[in-house]
């Protein structure tokens, strides 16, 4: 572990694949990768600074106003009943979630192992602790496309996911849904990532197939009058003519 970085709780080691607590592992409502890792440990342990760092913010996801006023682009659903998150000094956001409590302010200079918090989660209570390029993804993008692994940020090796799907070595099967090949043939061969139009040689323009727009009915009847009428008055001007 690089000096200076530690665990947001005491325990052991962090969750590997493919269990569910892990980096990129499979979500239990088939959502995307997860993209965090969670550390078990009972209500109420203190849940404590991974590096020094000033807090970014601190926050109640379990209060509808939250919810929607951080719902876009990423949101803050699901992260309750609080949350906090820490801009670290290695240039990492840590967002700390399923705190019971919280114990720091916005704007506050924290050391590595401070208490910001208490494990607050009644059912399997455990924290969700993310790693994060950026604050919140670019629009269009998952949570987890900014997200990095913690265990390899202990070590002084982090980077954020490359898109890169992981594989559990010697067991294809375990392999996260989301990154399995269709084929059962290529079961053992690594996906690779598809190239862009931009980046593909020899490839020439990529065929975009129409696009159908649907419009509301009415909008659709509204149009089909406009229509008519402007054909009938072509026809008066013919005549007049």
């Amino acid at each position: 572990m690089t000096a200076g970085r530690q665990r947001p709780i005491r325990g052991g080691a962090l969750p590997a694949l493919p269990a569910a607590g892990a980096w990129l592992a499979d979500r239990s409502n088939g959502g995307r990768l997860h993209a965090g890792v969670d550390l078990w440990g009972p209500v109420g342990r203190t849940v404590a600074a991974p590096e020094a760092g000033e807090v970014e913010y601190t926050g109640d996801a379990s209060t509808p106003s939250e919810a929607r006023r951080y719902s876009h682009p990423a949101g803050w659903a699901g992260y309750g009943p609080r949350f906090v998150v820490l801009r670290g000094d290695s240039g990492v956001y840590h967002l700390l979630a399923h705190l019971g409590s919280v114990s720091v302010w916005a704007g506050q200079r924290v050391s590595v192992g401070w208490p910001v918090g208490t494990v607050g989660v009644l059912e399997h209570p455990h924290v969700h602790w993310e790693t994060r390029a950026r604050l919140q993804p670019p629009h269009g993008a998952a949570v987890v496309e900014v997200t990095g692994d913690p265990g390899a940020w202990l070590e002084g090796d982090w980077r954020p996911w490359s898109g890169e799907c992981p594989r559990v070595p010697e067991d294809t099967s375990r392999t996260p849904a989301e990154c399995r090949p269709t084929d059962p043939a290529d079961a053992r061969e690594p996906l690779e990532p598809s190239p862009s139009p931009e980046s593909a040689e020899g490839s020439g323009p990529v065929a975009v197939p129409p696009v159908r727009r649907r419009f509301p009915r009415r909008t659709r009847r509204r149009g089909g009058v406009l229509v008519a009428l402007g054909a009938a008055a072509l026809t008066l001007l013919a005549v007049k003519a």
